[in-house]
């Protein structure tokens, strides 16, 4: 990824994460994490972060998989 896809590729916070999910909880993230559902977060000062384009990605398949 180069610097231009940083600036237009934000990291997003695991608060902002769990509302753009649906509110789920601390344990369901974790739980998604260990199924593979939600990748690996970026972690700066102990805090889990993801890139705003991995949690569109994840919401459309959610989105695909309720139309279904």
């Amino acid at each position: 990824m180069n610097q231009q896809s940083f600036a237009t590729d934000p990291l997003v916070s695991q608060t902002s994460v769990k509302k753009q999910l649906g509110d789920v909880s601390d344990m369901t993230m974790w739980r998604w994490r260990r199924q593979g559902i939600l990748p690996p977060p970026i972690v700066i000062n102990t805090r889990n972060y993801w890139r705003q384009s991995q949690i569109d990605a994840i919401t459309g398949r959610i989105e695909e998989r309720g139309a279904a």
